[in-house]
């Protein structure tokens, strides 16, 4: 049994050693096949190197003869031939030429390589093209910016829409008071809204009307104005009996003699600034011994205090203009003076 049993075993490693020695055989011919392939390409490409050799060489004798020739292209063309045939020399040139070359080709290929396209599939074009990640940042950083630009026209449109009535009210009441004030050589002289504009457009008339005898002003300054507040509030406080009445607070409970002294004090506080109305008015008609007139775009003007007498009879009436829609901010009042030039008879009167 052992002796049969190594027979076998000799039997199996004679074969297993032909079929080794018959893949051996298989795998070199496809080395050998591999190789002759691989020789042929090579010879290939070195055919096409000389070629392109010959070529670089061919325009680089023919820049040079061209450079030292008139610059006529036969005569160029006929200094490249002589050059291909000539000395040893263009062999390092040719060879310089072709090593530029390999690299112009490596830069651009590392170029080329950081190109990707995209393509629409809906219209068949190309989308701009992105060069690394330099340019994917920049493309994003312009997106960014489109999108707020067209969030920020979207919200200036928005604002637009909500104020165009406010807008498109104050032009009426502009035309409004146009109608009422050029036929008596009127005009609005702005007066700036910074919650002052009664007493300044006040004292904006008393310098182009003559102050009153008895009061003293300071003059045209831009806290000139601040004089008037404060006679304001020292006559209301004087003549309590005759505005306190006719103040309530946001409940429209008449105000006690504590809130009417906070709210006389609060006409020469700085801030908050407390805005001018009618009862201001009518204690400046008072302060100054003369009438004030106050336009507006609808209705007659409303002249407000009696007309002055004895010395102060000659004393012109001021002029101020009452408007609901100058501004966004609410009321506001400009002084009205004569069209220039005019001479208005009602500004006289």
């Amino acid at each position: 049994m052992a002796s049969s049993a190594a027979v076998k075993g000799k039997g199996g490693n004679k074969k297993l050693k032909e079929l080794e020695k018959e893949l051996t055989a298989k795998h070199a011919a496809e080395i050998e096949a591999f190789n002759k392939q691989k020789k042929a390409a090579k010879a290939e490409a070195e055919a096409a190197g000389d070629s392109d050799t010959e070529k670089s060489a061919a325009a680089n004798d023919s820049g040079s003869g061209s450079g030292s020739g008139s610059g006529d292209t036969k005569t160029a063309a006929g200094a490249a031939a002589a050059g291909g045939d000539g000395g040893s020399g263009s062999g390092g040139a040719a060879g310089a030429a072709a090593a530029a070359s390999d690299e112009s080709v490596s830069d651009v290929t590392s170029g080329v390589s950081g190109l990707s396209v995209s393509v629409d599939s809906k219209t068949g074009h190309i989308a701009p093209l992105a060069m690394g990640s330099g340019h994917a940042k920049l493309t994003k950083a312009a997106k960014k910016k489109q999108a707020k630009s067209a969030k920020d026209a979207a919200r200036t449109a928005e604002l637009r829409e909500q104020h165009k009535d406010a807008i498109d009210m104050r032009a009426v009441e502009m035309k409004q008071f146009a109608a009422q004030l050029q036929p008596i050589a009127l005009t609005i002289q702005e007066i700036p809204s910074d919650g002052h504009c009664l007493f300044r457009a006040v004292h904006h008339q008393l310098t182009l009307n003559g102050a009153s005898p008895h009061v003293t002003l300071p003059p045209p300054t831009s806290e000139a104005h601040l004089s008037l507040r404060r006679l304001t509030a020292d006559h209301m406080r004087s003549k309590a009996d005759l505005y306190q009445p006719f103040l309530t607070d946001d409940n429209g409970d008449q105000l006690d003699s504590k809130a009417f002294d906070s709210y006389c004090q609060s006409l020469v506080a700085s801030d908050p600034v407390a805005w001018g109305g009618q009862h201001e008015i009518a204690a400046l008609t008072h302060v100054l011994g003369r009438q004030i007139i106050v336009h507006s775009a609808k209705g007659q003007p409303l002249v407000m205090g009696d007309k002055p007498t004895g010395a102060n009879e000659n004393l012109k009436p001021l002029r101020i203009s009452f408007h609901e829609h100058y501004f966004g901010a609410g009321h506001h009042y400009n002084s009205v003076v004569p069209i220039s030039g005019s001479g208005s008879a009602a500004a006289k009167k």
